[in-house]
């Protein structure tokens, strides 16, 4: 069985999933808005979003974790220290990342292999996100009158680990339907976090702090026109 590591409270990832065998995720415009509300539903209380795109066959988001993989009553659980943002422009940073102290813990590399497989069950971060996903295929499965799971398992998630993967990866995100050739400028795409206001909000999605990083609305609007295919190289490849 494969072990992943944990989503850590105070750390920010990079989730995405796709359909199985590419199967669409959305097929039709109105799942798309269906699938938003499921995530306030169930996401709300574990995770901040930062960023975000549906697209057809798969979907990406920045996620900042609130609250993590291991139950508070576990003797177990692992905080591991989060990533602290220099911020060296004196860009506004959203609540929370400042330093976190580490309560002494057992790290996750020296947990036994039962202790990691049972660390994601729980509660937390993935226990949600996977009662997210089968909440919405169970959903579209009777609607389509369909069958089968529809999430690829377990769907994938990366550490960001610098100020600059933080940035790159809003840009990557809001740029995903037009690196696929659905628009030329994210603007065009309506299931992204890059417009503020319509049927494609998010309600936890923290806009204002994204745009901050940034500097202003302004800085935030340019890099995105800039089409910024100067990512980090990595960046592509996570979704094959």
């Amino acid at each position: 069985m494969q072990v992943l590591e944990p989503l850590t409270a105070g750390n920010f990832y990079h989730v995405l999933s796709h359909g199985t065998g590419r199967r669409d995720l959305f097929p039709q415009q109105d799942n798309y808005s269906y699938f938003l509300q499921l995530c306030d539903k169930y996401l709300k209380e574990v995770v901040e979003v930062y960023a975000w795109v549906l697209m057809p066959n798969h979907f990406h988001m920045l996620l900042k974790v609130v609250t993590d993989d291991f139950s508070t009553s576990s003797p177990d659980g692992v905080v591991t220290p989060t990533f602290i943002f220099s911020n060296p422009d004196g860009v506004a940073t959203p609540s929370g990342l400042e330093k976190i102290k580490a309560p002494p813990s057992t790290p996750y590399h020296l947990l036994s292999k039962r202790e990691k497989l049972t660390a994601g069950q729980q509660g937390g971060a993935s226990h949600q996100l996977s009662k997210l996903f089968n909440a919405y295929a169970q959903a579209l499965n009777k609607r389509e009158r369909t069958w089968g799971g529809l999430f690829e398992r377990p769907f994938r998630r990366r550490l960001v680990n610098s100020e600059r993967y933080l940035k790159q990866l809003v840009l990557y995100i809001h740029l995903n339907p037009v690196h696929h050739g659905f628009c030329s400028h994210p603007a065009e795409y309506p299931w992204s976090s890059f417009l503020a206001g319509g049927p494609q909000t998010l309600g936890m999605t923290h806009r204002p702090v994204t745009i901050s990083w940034f500097g202003d609305e302004e800085n935030y609007l340019h890099a995105h026109g800039q089409r910024a295919m100067q990512l980090l190289p990595e960046a592509w490849t996570l979704e094959q």
